[in-house]
């Protein structure tokens, strides 16, 4: 499938004026999620856990891969976690274009929770699991050092932002996280961050976004619009996982 390439959301949920040159409208960022890690498998949540691809995230990425060969993209970016940088790595294999790590593409930093399962956090942190059912934008998990959901969401805005302005008019491929792919979607549409998790990004799943294209034309005006989310059909009936680590 072939895509047209493609003012942003700017960090704390604003928007940016409109865009300098026609050109900038024909951005498009194709922001992956990584294939299936350890931690997605086992059920544990990951944070910023530097965890490896399963078997079965090889062969998600490797069909990824085969997804996107013979596309034309003009830089490709990821995750410097290893199961982003892995699934990097088919999506070079088949571009042709060398992987550009960046640390801000991260997963939401989880805190003291991260590498635990939900049922043991209900656990330990039994008053703070309950707090964290109100999935309140501001809570920071895990001992209150994790990422925020407003935390994440500026984060990830930004350095998308940023990778969109640096190759304006053109089209990019990310591969990231659902996390902070479900918060960028989140804040775009400007959602309350609390319902992030209504929008699933699955193991590779693929979002395809014009970050600098008009919105809403009336005042003031909004920018960026969101092409597909989720798009799994390269996995041939395999869903991938929805969690967000």
């Amino acid at each position: 499938m072939e895509a047209r390439r493609g003012t942003a959301v700017v960090p704390g949920g604003k928007v940016s004026g409109p865009p300098n040159g026609s050109s900038r409208e024909g951005t498009e960022l194709w922001i992956v999620r990584h294939a299936e890690s350890d931690g997605n498998r086992d059920g544990i949540v990951t944070g910023q856990f530097d965890v490896a691809l399963t078997p079965n995230g090889h062969l998600q990425a490797k069909r990824l891969g085969r997804r996107l060969t013979g596309m034309a993209f003009d830089a490709l970016y990821t995750s410097d976690l290893q199961r982003a940088t892995a699934t990097a790595g088919y999506a070079a294999a088949a571009t042709g274009l060398e992987p550009q790590s960046d640390p801000r593409l991260r997963e939401l930093d989880a805190g003291t929770w991260t590498g635990l399962k939900s049922t043991d956090i209900a656990v330990r942190f039994a008053d703070e699991w309950l707090a964290w059912q109100k999935r309140d934008p501001d809570m920071r998990r895990g001992g209150g050092i994790g990422e925020s959901y407003n935390m994440g969401a500026t984060r990830i805005t930004a350095v998308l932002t940023e990778l969109a302005e640096r190759h304006a008019g053109g089209r990019v491929l990310v591969i990231a996280h659902g996390g902070v792919m479900g918060l960028y979607l989140a804040r775009m549409m400007g959602l309350d961050l609390s319902h992030t998790w209504h929008l699933v990004v699955s193991n590779t799943g693929i979002v395809r976004v014009r970050p600098f294209e008009l919105a809403v034309n009336s005042e003031p005006k909004r920018y960026g619009h969101i092409v597909s989310v989720n798009d799994l059909a390269h996995l041939d009936g395999d869903s991938g996982r929805p969690d967000h680590s």
